[in-house]
């Protein structure tokens, strides 16, 4: 399936966005996302991580892990395909860069000559591994905080730079315990939370002198490595700038004790959490490398889109996780192989950020015996994606605030693997044939009244291939079982045949009728088309009014009797035209 999803990041849109003059009298549904979370770039956001469930001691060791923000940030037009700068703006971005270098031997403490035998056991480097982790409490302000609720979160957006390695995202319950000793390490002895010279040892709690291994005659200061170092800004040390030991001076927050306890709740055991994994190398394969489409640069970077609730996208799900219990998310790296062209992975992130469109994605498959259908919502934009094509003569908005012209952005639903139609015998009508569908719903917590206007109309885009037979549909009404829906077979680009034109007035004429013919016996269906309209109402005779809709639908359905269909939809524009004049 090709994937072209444009990132929130934080910007409020509308439910169809809708820009430029002659998109007048917009239908304004915002999209504030029910989940808003960014997770911080900033290096003192993060914390050494724990290991990982999944990883087998016995046959791995924890590598080397460096991340920190370059002293200069990075040019804006370098980031984003296509992002405009306001007046007062800064055309500069910063950036987290992470580097992660393997081992290929194990550590062992050889107690007979007090050193750290780094040789005797060997591993497979593609074994080693390293990460850090962040806690979404309050821990900035070292207050006992309130963790988000990514119930209504559908994904994970990354912007980020680097193809080799594999990286691990993982979210929910994560065992605090770091160095995986039994026992919560923390700098703070007197429980006053600042951190003060005598206390600042690392997390370990031994100054050098007592650590394992110490010998000055053989220049072996620090034997844990954990050592804090920090001067110039263009030539530092990346792998001491998160040391815990001799941190007091770190201008980011190193008069705080380190503690493992990031949380402050006590040492957290527990391992439940959803694991993704992101093989940085493919490009190609979406549930692999979940590469998007159209958004790599001439720079290298490029946008990851995480369903988070797709199936095929979890790697594997840890304990018992839940959506409703978020406090950590951890990233670590492995697979770096013997064979690799370097000895190291390096990645750069610009943002990373959880979103929902304010849709809800649903699917109905017609066999569950021929596989199911991969379904997604987002957004897309010409921010991130340069194959994203505005509508004709549609303009972007000009945001006089900023001074500049808004990248368009639409709404996008993809599907891949949509079957065709097929016969299946049900228990109300017998055998009839029924296709796989695949729909994105939207119910507002206030209904609008759209008496005032004559036509609803919206642009549609299909990215699909010629040979395809896709019914696209757009619903509106009260709920889900009764709607007014306009209906047409996709055609590829913005094409006329695509565009949603809903004639308010005929609609409720064409209702009105059908009802009488119910009433009177003449009609006892649930359904009634006319052209590329159709009417649902209920047994009860239940029906949709456009003085009361509070529920939306856009959605594709396969008519083809033998291949199955993939691509992409665009919906664009939605608005009220047309001012009816009353007496």
């Amino acid at each position: 399936m090709k994937k072209v999803i444009g990132a929130l990041f934080g910007v409020t849109a509308m439910l169809i966005c809708c820009t430029g003059d002659q998109l007048l009298n917009p239908v304004i549904i915002e999209t504030v996302p029910s989940l808003d979370l960014h997770a911080p770039i900033f290096r003192p956001h993060w914390h050494h991580a724990s290991r990982p469930a999944v990883i087998d001691t016995s046959i791995s060791e924890r590598g080397h892990i460096a991340w920190y923000n370059p002293y200069d940030p990075v040019s804006i037009d370098e980031i984003w395909n296509n992002r405009d700068i306001g007046s007062g703006e800064s055309g500069v971005a910063p950036v987290l860069e992470i580097v992660f270098k393997p081992v290929d031997h194990k550590f062992i403490r050889d107690t007979v000559n007090n050193v750290i035998d780094s040789t005797s056991v060997e591993i497979e480097r593609e074994n080693s591994w390293a990460g850090f982790m962040r806690c979404f409490a309050d821990t900035l302000e070292h207050t006992q905080g309130q963790f988000p609720d990514l119930n209504k979160a559908q994904y994970l957006e990354i912007r980020l730079k680097g193809d080799v390695g594999i990286m691990h995202i993982d979210l929910g319950l994560i065992n605090e315990d770091v160095d995986g000793d039994g026992w919560l390490d923390n700098e703070d002895i007197d429980g006053l939370r600042i951190l003060d010279e005598e206390e600042d040892v690392g997390l370990d709690g031994l100054p050098d002198s007592l650590e394992f291994g110490y010998d000055p005659q053989n220049g072996v200061f620090d034997p844990a490595g954990d050592n804090y170092e920090y001067s110039d800004p263009y030539n530092f040390n990346i792998w001491r700038i998160n040391g815990t030991e001799g941190n007091h001076d770190d201008p980011d927050g190193g008069w705080y004790p380190d503690t493992e306890d990031q949380d402050l709740d006590g040492l957290e055991r527990t391992d439940a959490y959803f694991s993704y994994r992101i093989n940085l190398a493919d490009t190609i394969n979406f549930y692999n490398g979940f590469q998007i489409d159209g958004t790599r640069n001439e720079y290298g970077w490029r946008t990851i889109h995480i369903p988070l609730n797709d199936p095929l996208a979890l790697d594997q799900a840890v304990g018992s996780p839940s959506w409703e219990q978020f406090e950590y998310m951890r990233i670590w790296f492995d697979s770096l192989s013997a064979s690799a062209p370097t000895d190291s992975i390096i990645v750069q992130l610009a943002a990373m950020s959880f979103g929902s469109t304010g849709w809800d994605d649903a699917t109905y498959v017609a066999d569950s015996l021929r596989g199911p259908i991969h379904f997604d919502i987002g957004f897309i934009s010409q921010e991130v994606s340069s194959d994203f094509i505005p509508p004709p003569g549609v303009p972007g908005y000009y945001d006089q605030v900023r001074d500049v012209v808004s990248p368009t952005r639409a709404l996008l639903i993809m599907f891949e693997d949509l079957n065709a139609e097929v016969l299946i015998n049900t228990p109300d009508s017998g055998l009839m044939l029924i296709a796989d569908t695949g729909k994105a719903e939207r119910s507002l917590d206030r209904a609008i009244n759209l008496t005032a206007y004559e036509n609803l109309e919206a642009f549609v885009y299909g990215d699909i291939d010629e040979e395809d037979s896709i019914l696209f549909f757009f619903r509106m009404g009260a709920d889900e079982d009764v709607y007014f829906e306009y209906r047409t077979i996709l055609k590829t680009g913005w094409d006329p045949e695509n565009y949603v034109f809903f004639d308010l007035v005929e609609v409720e004429v064409m209702k009105d009728q059908f009802l009488r013919d119910r009433r009177s016996g003449i009609d006892s269906s649930l359904t009634r088309q006319s052209g590329k309209y159709l009417v649902k109402v209920t047994e009860n005779n239940h029906a949709p009014n456009i003085t009361l809709v509070k529920y939306f639908a856009v959605g594709v359905i396969n008519l083809d009797p033998d291949d199955t269909a993939e691509g992409d939809v665009w919906i664009y524009g939605l608005r009220q035209t047309g001012h009816r004049a009353f007496e």
